[in-house]
């Protein structure tokens, strides 16, 4: 299954390039599931990636639910990058095994880039037996992410949804 998001952004393909990859580890700061992130410190990047990858915990409790996140390929001329997502302590009911997610950034035109946002996941068998639902359900989360950066992009604020989640967890 291939679910393919897509999104206009008011900056420079550039700007967004250094979000999504120099500023990988730092996604907390726009990404409203993701409560804390920060980069993998005991493994070797691939060429050309600034690190090898980041953790992203979604729970502030110990223990919880987290994802690791590699950097498999990383292309700079081409703004381009695969990332494979292992879920860690999930809940029972997430029907993923992991996702291979694929990020590209075109300039469309002066000051205004499109953000392609292809993922591959690979499912639990009760994923499979739900395989419309669980697309449907990740492709909305998956819109949402974008939405969620094309606000920060455009605005240097964090979207309400993430702003909601920080004064939660703030509580």
């Amino acid at each position: 299954m291939n679910i393919l998001n897509k999104v206009t952004i008011n900056k420079s393909a550039l700007e967004v390039w250094k979000v999504l990859s120099e500023d990988f580890d730092k996604v907390y700061q726009w990404m409203a599931p993701v409560y804390k992130s920060y980069k993998i410190e005991d493994e070797e990047p691939v060429v050309g990636a600034q690190m090898a990858g980041r953790i992203c915990e979604f729970t502030t409790k110990e223990g919880g639910f987290y994802a690791e996140e590699r950097i498999t390929e990383i292309d700079h001329e081409n703004m381009s990058m695969t990332v494979v997502v292992e879920p860690k302590n999930a809940p029972a009911a997430l029907p993923i095994v992991k996702n291979t997610l694929m990020i590209q950034v075109r300039g469309v035109e002066e000051g205004k880039s499109e953000v392609i946002w292809e993922t591959k996941p690979d499912l639990k068998t009760i994923g499979k037996v739900m395989r419309p639902l669980v697309k449907m359900g990740l492709s909305k989360s998956f819109g949402e992410v974008l939405e969620e950066l094309k606000h920060f992009m455009e605005s240097d604020e964090q979207h309400p949804r993430k702003a909601k989640k920080v004064v939660r967890a703030a509580a």
